[in-house]
């Protein structure tokens, strides 16, 4: 964390994060100092390039920030290609990729000689082969189920602690259309209890299962037939018949509400269990009451948005540390992959002992602007044709409304002037925003801040004619004067929105290790180890790819 907070530092990758696209766009923007000994290269109209195919000598001419990807796909081999691009990038981008945590699939950290995670230990590895999880998924949410579905069954079998043996409860936090917790329930025999916040979600996962489940009892001939568990087949000759279970709750979820639903939901399950067991009958009376040991739960979540992320750890921790031999369930384990960081409440960074340690990081905090970047995966940009056609629409999409920046505020100046408003009640109206870095506002600024253009279909960007003839039209002002600008300066906003780009997964490597730290801390008096497992491939789409597992600690085995 410390080599990340020095990069992060310095003074050419603090003007990236604190300076926004827009404000290049403007007549007004005066160049940093840090971007001299580059900007002109940026706005170069090409630049030679040996072609990607070694074995010919022919050259091709590249845009900058097609280069400076190209560079960052190297860094590290040697090769005399972008030799052209300035020093002080080329420092950049290969400093960045030496702080970023490993990101192929089935990687750890902290990192272990032999891997505890591999293709050849997952039961599903292809989502052609389970036509089931594919229905109704994207192929990167097909990609995720089955890939985090296969994780946890290796998980369960792995571990040699006896409680994780005996796992069968589960508890899917933020499951939406809850497709992981069906392939929890039908792959693996496993009891989920699907958690979300929204009754929209929850009510169509029901429909999904119930029309899956009517489906199959037809194919079937029947809709009662056991199964054997799949783990227990696995893990022991005997034959284990019985059937996973799913649970749909709406709620709002924090670490209160989770851990109040899973109690809940463990009451009502024991109820029923005891029930089953004994044909509906109470259970017989014995000359020893039993004192049954409380219920392994699993917490999964695929992509928990914000501060939802520690708010789950909390959970884990605090009922561990409130755990009784009487009560009626205990987390024995998590595997939790976050997103939208965007989302992240002030208070959930730092969170680690480790980080606020580290030299400078008391006047260090997250912005807007950093925790919007660090969800890019630029790694990916050139990965296809196709994936380098959305980075280039998506790069002018960047471009040209940056280049609207002065039109629209003449706009708001203009409608100031015809209605009059200069009694200081748009100030009122205004204030108390900030703007992208994070900074506030001057009240003056927040009144003659542009409006939002909106969100603009894809067609609209075919060309600058047609880009300009439909924003004028969306503002209700066909006569706005929207020049297009010069080439130089439309390449270098391509050019630093790319190095803001290629600095973002060094900040999410920041939140992530900052995670992992505090929950090694908060693990020393428990029987639990945390660490960081790769769960996905980012070329599937998924960038968010990182878990955050826990898992009892080798010395806590049975």
């Amino acid at each position: 964390m410390q080599l990340i907070l020095d990069l992060l530092d310095q003074p050419l990758i603090r003007t990236l994060f604190e300076t926004h696209p827009n404000h290049l766009g403007t007549s007004s923007f005066e160049l940093p100092e840090e971007w001299s000994s580059w900007w002109d290269w940026a706005g170069s109209s090409s630049a030679e390039t040996p072609s990607v195919d070694s074995d010919r000598d022919s050259q091709k001419c590249e845009a900058p920030w097609i280069r400076l990807l190209r560079h960052s796909s190297r860094s590290g081999q040697s090769s005399v290609a972008g030799q052209d691009i300035p020093l002080d990038l080329r420092s950049l981008i290969e400093d960045a990729n030496r702080r970023v945590i490993p990101r192929n699939i089935g990687q750890t950290l902290p990192h272990v000689e032999h891997q505890p995670y591999s293709n050849s230990a997952r039961s599903v590895s292809d989502p052609a082969t389970c036509p089931q999880h594919s229905s109704g998924m994207s192929p990167k949410k097909s990609h995720e189920v089955v890939e985090m579905s296969s994780f946890i069954r290796h998980f369960l079998l792995s571990t040699k602690h006896s409680s994780t043996i005996d796992m069968k409860h589960v508890v899917d936090i933020g499951a939406g259309q809850a497709y992981l917790s069906r392939a929890l329930r039908d792959q693996l025999g496993l009891h989920v209890l699907a958690l979300d916040w929204s009754d929209v979600q929850t009510r169509g996962a029901a429909r999904k299962d119930a029309a899956k489940t009517g489906s199959r009892s037809k194919r079937a001939g029947t809709g009662n037939a056991q199964r054997s568990h799949p783990l227990e087949e696995t893990e022991h000759s005997e034959v284990v018949s019985v059937a996973g279970s799913l649970t749909y709750v709406t709620t709002t979820i924090d670490q209160a509400s989770l851990l109040s639903s899973t109690s809940t939901w463990i009451s009502g399950s024991e109820a029923t269990d005891s029930e089953n067991s004994n044909n509906g009958h109470p259970p017989p009376v014995t000359d020893a009451p039993a004192t049954p040991s409380p219920t392994p739960v699993l917490f999964v979540a695929l992509h928990a948005c914000g501060s939802l992320t520690p708010d789950i750890l909390r959970a884990f921790v605090a009922a561990r540390k409130a755990c009784a031999l009487t009560a009626p369930w205990t987390p024995q384990g998590a595997v939790v992959v976050g997103c939208c960081y965007n989302m992240l409440r002030p208070e959930d960074f730092p969170l680690s002992r480790a980080f606020r340690s580290c030299r400078n990081a008391a006047g260090f905090a997250l912005t807007a602007n950093h925790l919007q970047l660090a969800a890019q995966v630029p790694s990916q940009w050139l990965r296809s044709e196709e994936s380098r056609r959305e980075a280039t629409l998506a790069l002018r999409k960047i471009v040209w409304r940056a280049l609207l920046e002065d039109p629209l505020r003449e706009q708001v100046e203009n409608e100031h002037v015809r209605s009059g408003d200069d009694d200081g009640d748009a100030v009122k109206r205004a204030s108390g925003v900030s703007d992208a870095g994070g900074r506030a506002r001057t009240e003056e600024q927040a009144d003659r801040r542009p409006r939002r253009l909106g969100r603009l279909r894809d067609s609209a960007y075919a060309d600058w004619e047609t880009f300009v003839g439909i924003v004028r039209a969306k503002l209700g002002n066909e006569r706005l004067d929207i020049p297009r600008g010069d080439a130089v300066l439309e390449r270098g906003i391509e050019v630093f929105h790319t190095l803001r780009c290629l600095a973002g997964p060094v900040v999410e490597s920041l939140i992530l290790l900052d995670r992992l730290a505090w929950m090694q801390e908060e693990l020393e008096e428990l029987p639990f180890d945390a660490k960081l497992v790769n769960l996905f491939d980012q070329a599937s789409g998924s960038g968010r790819n990182v878990a955050i597992v826990i898992t009892p600690s080798k010395d806590a085995r049975a």
